[in-house]
């Protein structure tokens, strides 16, 4: 009896561990990024200082921290943006395509097609011979610049091919949100020409005549079991639309 005993326990601990959904092994990123403060129209933005922590495998990425939690699901083809604060998330299938987001006959289509072409940037990015270390890894600077009507953004990028992290994979996750700013989508082809990975960048943002600065530096990169919850939307979440009007304001 004593021995039918411990054997129901293990069956019922092994039952129990069947239940905790497993980790799954990835690449984390953590990243200390810095913004100054600014005002902008009469708002004010105090300076800001954040980790954001990103994680990578062949299918799955994510980023939290630093106001842009994100989720892109390959294997479905789908990005979700999560707004912790209203708990609620957006659904954007993949590939991005701003203009797309609204139909013909709805009533913003006309002035949303006017902003895109108002916000059209142009982007360039020139390598530099110079180099410095970065967290151990010798970093290649290179210089860009963005422009359009509205603003200017000026920075100092350090990319390096030492990391162990998947250039690719890494693309990927940038490119999606890059995409979602129409400011921005335009430079995606221009970054391409980064070998590697950025591990730290310094930017000089002007925007209505107001310049602040962004910094960001990558703290970590090792190879770690995310938590079960990195790739799915919080439980208890509202599904509400993606308002594409949301990055121009």
């Amino acid at each position: 009896m004593r021995g039918s005993k411990g054997l129901f326990a293990i069956v019922i601990l092994f039952a129990l561990l069947a239940l905790v959904p497993p980790a799954t092994a990835a690449t984390r990123i953590r990243q200390h990024v810095h913004s100054d403060a600014m005002s902008i129209m009469g708002q004010n933005q105090p300076a800001s200082d954040d980790t954001v922590t990103i994680w990578l495998t062949k299918d799955r990425l994510a980023i939290s921290g630093g106001g842009s939690d994100a989720i892109v699901r390959l294997d479905l083809n789908q990005l979700f943006i999560l707004d912790h604060e209203k708990k609620s998330y957006s659904v954007i299938d993949l590939p991005i395509d701003l203009a797309k987001m609204f139909p013909a006959d709805d009533p913003n289509a006309a002035m949303m097609t006017k902003m895109l072409e108002m916000m059209k940037s142009t982007t360039t990015v020139t390598a530099s011979p110079e180099t410095r270390q970065v967290r151990g890894w010798t970093a290649h600077r290179y210089d860009m610049e963005t422009k359009n009507d509205f603003m200017t953004v000026k920075g100092v990028l350090w990319a390096t091919t030492e990391a162990q992290i998947d250039p690719a994979l890494y693309r990927v996750l940038q490119e999606n949100l890059m995409a979602l700013n129409p400011a921005l989508r335009d430079a995606i082809s221009s970054f391409r020409k980064i070998e590697g990975v950025v591990v730290a960048q310094e930017q000089s943002i002007t925007v209505m005549g107001q310049t602040h600065a962004v910094s960001t530096e990558t703290l970590e990169i090792s190879e770690a079991d995310a938590p079960s919850e990195t790739f799915r939307v919080p439980q208890g979440y509202a599904k509400k639309a993606f308002d594409p009007m949301s990055n121009m304001r």
